[in-house]
């Protein structure tokens, strides 16, 4: 099998299919990660707006915890993850969202502007309104 391009799908794709048996020929134009995997910020969240999107981010995140378990240190880091406020349209879709994310089963909150700047300190919190909070996000090294 020939998988085009090494990012996080391509690599994901080629290392589970090849723990299966099937041989695997990875092809990459420049180096692995050199598209948008090696571009990110590392974060990797559960909070999305869909239930398939969450379903598929909740075992992702459960699968980068267990690498370290099958030797791979990828950096996992169980930071949380943290959306802003600082108007109401976005206080809505955050609350909508969360809606969703609960049905899901994912731990997630609105939270105050307090409770923000108890897990960032050095947020400036004059017009926040409050934010959604993952603890069960986190971070990984893209590369």
């Amino acid at each position: 099998m020939i998988i085009i391009g090494g990012g996080i799908i391509g690599t994901a794709t080629a290392y589970y299919l090849s723990e299966r048996g099937v041989k695997i020929l990875l092809l990459e134009k420049d180096f692995l990660t050199a598209g948008s995997t090696g571009r990110c910020i590392s974060g990797i969240r559960q909070q999305f707006s869909s239930p398939a999107t969450i379903q598929l981010a909740m075992s992702s995140v459960r699968l980068f915890e267990a690498l370290q378990d099958e030797g791979m240190d990828i950096e996992w880091k169980n930071s949380g993850y943290l959306f802003l406020a600082y108007s109401d349209d976005i206080v809505d879709m955050l609350k909508k969202n969360i809606a969703v994310q609960k049905k899901q089963g994912l731990d997630v909150s609105f939270i105050t502007p307090v409770e923000c700047r108890d897990r960032v300190p050095l947020l400036n919190t004059d017009t926040l309104i409050g934010g959604a909070w993952c603890g069960s996000d986190g971070q990984a090294n893209p590369f």
